[in-house]
C-alpha cells in the first residue's frame, strides 16, 4: 500500500505498485511498454519535423548554389551537374545518418524491456534560459529530463533531498518509477 508521499511519485509519475515491482525485478511492465510506445511515437513526429531542418536547408543550399555559380542545370548544360549531384546525394546522406543515430538512440533498452536504477538524493532543476525551458529530476549526479507536468507535480513532493531510488529505461533515459529509501 502505497503512503502518501509515496502516492504523490506514484500520481505524478503515473505507476502503481505492479509497475514498482516489476522496475525493482529489472524490468518494464506491460502498462509502462505501452506508455514508452506513445512516447517513441512522439519522438518520432519530432524526428519528421528535425528533418525538415536539415533537408530543406541543404536543398536551398543546392538551388542557391545553382544560382551563384551560374550552374545552368535547368537549361542542359552539364558543366556543373555532378558537383551539385554530389552536393544533393550529401545532404541526404547526412540526414539518412542522423535519422539512424536518433532511431538507435531512441530504442536502446526499450525493445529489451529492461529497468535500469539509479540511487542518490532527490533534486529537481530546470534550465529555463532556452526558447523552450526544460526540466529535469536529478538523482545523485545523474539528470533525467521530464515533462513539465511532472516536475511541476514533484516540487510540492516533501521528499525532495532525500535518497531516493530511480528507475528508468537506458538508452531512451525514460523515467518509470521513483521511490524513497
Amino acid at each position: 500500500m502505497l503512503t502518501s508521499p509515496e502516492r504523490t511519485l506514484a500520481t505524478a509519475l503515473n505507476f502503481d505498485m505492479t509497475d514498482l515491482t516489476h522496475n525493482r525485478e529489472g524490468e518494464v511492465s506491460a502498462r509502462q511498454q505501452a506508455r514508452l510506445q506513445a512516447a517513441r511515437n512522439e519522438e518520432n513526429k519530432d524526428f519528421v519535423f528535425g528533418m525538415t531542418f536539415i533537408v530543406l536547408p541543404g536543398l536551398f543550399g543546392c538551388g542557391a548554389c545553382a544560382f551563384l555559380f551560374d550552374i545552368p542545370v535547368i537549361i542542359g548544360s552539364v558543366d556543373y551537374l555532378t558537383e551539385a549531384i554530389g552536393l544533393l546525394v550529401g545532404v541526404v546522406a547526412v540526414g539518412v545518418v542522423w535519422s539512424a543515430w536518433q532511431g538507435r538512440k531512441a530504442n536502446r533498452g526499450v525493445s529489451d524491456g529492461i529497468a535500469a536504477a539509479v540511487t542518490g538524493p532527490l533534486t529537481l532543476t530546470s534550465d529555463e534560459t532556452r526558447q523552450r525551458p526544460r526540466f529535469y529530476i536529478v538523482i545523485g549526479e545523474d539528470r533525467f529530463r521530464v515533462p513539465w507536468r511532472i516536475y511541476e507535480a514533484l516540487q510540492m513532493y516533501e521528499g525532495i533531498g532525500q535518497a531516493h531510488t530511480l528507475y528508468y529505461v537506458p538508452g531512451m533515459r525514460y523515467v518509470l518509477s521513483i521511490e524513497a529509501r
